[in-house]
Order: C-alpha cells, then sequence, then structure tokens
C-alpha cells in the first residue's frame, strides 16, 4: 500500500538501456581473452584476482631418502649450502606443523602438544633434509612458530 501511495512500482521493467550483450560475455568467463595481460579494458568483464595458494612443498615431501639435501647450521642459525636450501627448509617445517598427521586441532598451544609428535615431526624431518644433532632446538622453534 505504501508503495501505491508513493507511486513506486514494484514491477519488473526489463531496462531498455540495459546492454544484454555485456551481460552475456560476462556469463560466458568474464568475457576476458586468455592471453591479455591481467589490465581490464572497457569492454570486458570483471577478472578474479590471482592469489598465491596453499604452500604444500609437495616436491620436498615426495623426496627419497637418498635424495636429501643437507642443511649447515653455524651458531644455531641455518647457514646454506644456498638459501634456497634454508628457505625450503622453512618452509617444508611450517608444512608439517600444520598438518593434521603429526598435529591435530586439538592443541591449542606448542606447549601441549605430546612429546611423542614433537619428537616424530623431527624424525620426519631428518628424512627430508640432512640436519646435524645441533639444529633440534632451532627446527622445534620453527615448528612452534608455524
Amino acid at each position: 500500500m505504501y508503495f501505491k501511495v508513493h507511486g513506486i512500482d514494484l514491477e519488473d521493467k526489463e531496462d531498455e538501456n540495459y546492454d544484454h550483450v555485456e551481460d552475456a560475455k560476462n556469463e560466458e568467463g568474464n568475457g576476458a581473452d586468455p592471453n591479455d595481460n591481467g589490465e581490464q579494458s572497457n569492454n570486458q568483464g570483471t577478472k578474479k584476482k590471482k592469489h598465491r595458494g596453499k604452500t604444500t612443498c609437495s616436491k620436498i615431501h615426495n623426496t627419497e631418502f637418498s635424495d636429501r639435501r643437507e642443511v649447515e647450521f653455524f651458531q644455531g642459525q641455518p647457514i646454506g649450502p644456498t638459501t634456497e636450501v634454508v628457505s625450503d627448509l622453512s618452509y617444508f617445517l611450517g608444512t608439517v606443523a600444520k598438518n593434521p598427521s603429526f598435529v591435530t586441532l586439538l592443541y591449542t598451544s606448542w606447549h601441549g602438544v605430546p612429546s611423542k609428535n614433537k619428537e616424530d615431526m623431527w624424525v620426519y624431518a631428518n628424512k627430508k633434509f640432512i640436519l646435524p644433532k645441533g639444529s633440534e632446538e632451532w627446527v622445534m622453534e620453527k615448528l612452534c612458530d608455524a
């Protein structure tokens, strides 16, 4: 009743200025050129933003025991042999710490994680990298931070 009194029409009427061609382009995959360099022009629809995705380190998780890479430590910090190996180790430890087969969501604190689980993560890290005995404290710190 209110709408009729104030002259508001609620019936669906097609807008005469509505461009059906643009709408069809958007429904067919954003109307964008797959060879486009990411810039949007006036006659194309919107594009989804690209994002990095989840870090899985599948290459490292799939390595064999014989293909392990050695990591050297100096004063408790990894130094190489290359920065790539050190960064791979850090990324790998982050994925191990978030792996539900090692740590479930039951634990809200690293201190609540049983020692056996921590030891299993240390053994698994040693299966993928050659780590010196003195590096266990650093590895556990990185697992805690992840």
